[in-house]
């Protein structure tokens, strides 16, 4: 753990799901070279959900030059664009194609059916935070900060697949959204936020039948989002005790420093789902590790310079030497 270390929740979480993946990701900075394209549309939807409270909203309470939803539209077609003609970004332009449908669907139809319909008293969009507790610093970014009858709340935007009557319960146990309260409130102890409001936005439930075009097809997933916003927008208020959030606090203390005392690293099991270090951790031939190392992960922007050395042949063992308030 660096000096200059802000302790996430996704540290955290990374930390108890996967002591090596921690070693490799947040001590050693170990980044993919890889572009990670399973977090990309649900980037741009974050993006554009944001631009709408930021710019469209924000720059009528500050009597700004108006930003409209068509704007924001043609700004994303033209980064789409952009994105689309750079190499190993997709599958193929049928894939692109469907992934900025998706992506319309879901701006336009939060738009018309949750954005322009909110009653909120005030708005933080996106936002990077950070605060000391206990002489760590803790840090993350919020989806947005807002005040609804009175009372604040922390907001978060989700896109899934699906969403079960399992994940709604998961919600109201969910550490990150304790996580994020307890900062919101460590800024600002005078607003006392009480939960956090989550906006789930779920994936086409529609498949391309046989006798439609490409283009037809795209045009029915977003039509899809505007004739049943209530399957695809689901929004769910979570709330947490005063005595949750402190018991929360307190751990998050425990936890940094036993991340500090910790000394054993253990490869996982090949049982570990999505990870980009996957393939590195588990490979046994050490020459194809060198090669991962090499070509796909890089520290601080360069190739990294404590791993790639040690393997010199294939039969060798592997030496694993802004403060902003609320209105």
């Amino acid at each position: 753990m660096g000096s200059d270390a802000k302790i996430t929740y996704s540290e955290i979480r990374t930390w108890k799901e996967c002591r090596y993946k921690h070693r490799l990701g947040y001590q050693q900075r170990l980044t993919s070279l890889v572009p990670k394209t399973y977090f990309r549309l649900g980037d741009f939807v974050h993006r554009y959900i944001d631009a709408m409270y930021k710019e469209m909203r924000g720059s009528q309470s500050q009597h700004l030059p108006t930003v409209t939803l068509d704007d924001l539209m043609k700004r994303l077609e033209v980064e789409w664009t952009a994105l689309s003609k750079q190499p190993n970004q997709f599958e193929s332009e049928e894939d692109a194609k469907i992934d900025l449908a998706i992506i319309r669907g879901m701006v336009l139809g939060y738009h018309d059916h949750v954005f322009s319909k909110e009653q909120f008293e005030g708005v933080v969009t996106e936002r990077e935070v950070q605060c000391e507790i206990g002489g760590v610093v803790f840090g993350g970014k919020i989806d947005g900060l807002v005040k609804m009858d009175g009372k604040y709340w922390t907001m978060e935007h989700k896109t899934a697949s699906s969403f079960s009557e399992t994940d709604r319960r998961l919600l109201f146990i969910d550490d990150q959204t304790t996580h994020y309260l307890v900062l919101a409130n460590e800024l600002y102890p005078e607003k006392h936020f009480i939960g956090s409001i989550r906006n789930i936005l779920k994936k086409p439930s529609i498949k391309q039948t046989k006798k439609e075009t490409l283009d037809e097809y795209c045009r029915r997933v977003v039509d899809d989002y505007h004739s049943r916003p209530e399957h695809y927008f689901v929004r769910i208020l979570v709330t947490r005790t005063p005595e949750e959030i402190a018991a929360y606090r307190e751990y998050m203390q425990t936890v940094t420093a036993e991340m500090a005392r910790d000394v054993v690293f253990k490869a996982p099991s090949r049982d570990c789902g999505m990870c980009e270090f996957m393939e590195y951790c588990t490979e046994p031939v050490a020459d194809i590790k060198a090669n991962i190392l090499m070509s796909q992960f890089r520290i601080r922007g360069q190739r990294h310079q404590e791993l790639a050395p040690v393997f010199v042949s294939p039969n060798s063992s592997v030496n694993q030497t802004e403060r902003s308030i609320v209105q």
